[in-house]
């Protein structure tokens, strides 16, 4: 089935304060005629998927997950980035997922059976099993980071690896007296519950490389907590670049990732491109 953006297809949500009822309407409005195939991952309302398939495929595909402080949000807002990954030979699939209340793990898991339908269905779409990355924005950002590290002692389970995993502006530290950890785990809940879903205090060595990038103007703790995740990263050997988008905020950043001829996509085509030769065993092209 064809579609453009589909928010009526969704439950009735929750009225947005200003600042994301401002980003929702320029992300529709940026999207106006971006197409994509609906398919279902399972079946909840919310276990669904859209890809946005490159005309001339060139194997890689990008898996996202839309932001949205893991309560709200739409995997529409993340179309807006098919037209620049096109140009590369890039499809985008953007899946949405378990909102809160549904409680933790229940959105990761979705994210990474998201990340199993990708990778059973590559075929439909031109992907190569060798350049599958997995990415996202804010809370997006967080569950994909710990879809790519594959934590065991969170209900993950077991997924595909990935050559790479992008996130624009995620969390990476849960702390019981700071939001978003107080969101997702219940009063009372464990210290080793925060331990466990931190992305930074798992054992990086067996990581995949990371693009890690966040706005010169983001909102706090992401600035921090995201060199603190590159330094991790490195000390543990995987490779972890990253990227400061000047003049940029926590939503605009999104916009810039959509930008062709941007600093934010002239940074991860690189990387795309460099990592997916690295999994695949072969040198990158010049």
């Amino acid at each position: 089935m064809t579609n453009t953006l589909k928010f009526l297809a969704y439950d009735e949500r929750p009225a947005f304060a200003p600042p994301v009822r401002a980003y929702h309407d320029r992300c529709v409005a940026m999207a106006s005629g971006v197409e994509g195939t609906e398919h279902s991952y399972g079946s909840h309302p919310l276990q669904r998927l859209t890809v946005y398939p490159a005309a001339q495929p060139s194997g890689e595909v990008l898996l996202v997950f839309h932001g949205g402080r893991f309560s709200h949000g739409y995997k529409e807002w993340m179309a807006i980035m098919a037209p620049a990954l096109h140009r590369r030979g890039v499809t985008l699939v953007s899946a949405a997922y378990r909102l809160i209340p549904e409680p933790f793990p229940a959105g990761l898991q979705d994210c990474g059976a998201a990340l199993h339908w990708v990778h059973a269905n590559l075929r439909i779409f031109g992907g190569a099993r060798d350049a599958i990355f997995i990415g996202g924005h804010s809370s997006g950002g967080y569950y994909a980071t710990m879809v790519a590290l594959r934590p065991q002692k969170v209900g993950l389970g077991q997924v595909p690896a990935v050559a790479g995993c992008i996130s624009i502006s995620g969390l990476y530290r849960m702390e019981a007296d700071k939001l978003p950890g107080p969101l997702l785990f219940p009063d009372g809940a464990e210290p080793q519950t925060y331990v466990d879903a931190s992305p930074v205090l798992q054992d990086l060595r067996a990581a995949p490389a990371f693009h890690i990038s966040w706005a010169s103007n983001d909102l706090p703790p992401v600035p921090e907590q995201s060199a603190e995740m590159v330094s991790a990263l490195s000390r543990a050997g995987v490779p972890a670049e990253s990227l400061v988008v000047q003049g940029a905020d926590h939503f605009s950043i999104n916009f810039a990732a959509s930008e062709s001829d941007g600093t934010w996509m002239n940074s991860v085509e690189p990387f795309i491109k460099r990592h997916r030769a690295a999994r695949a065993g072969t040198p990158a092209a010049s």
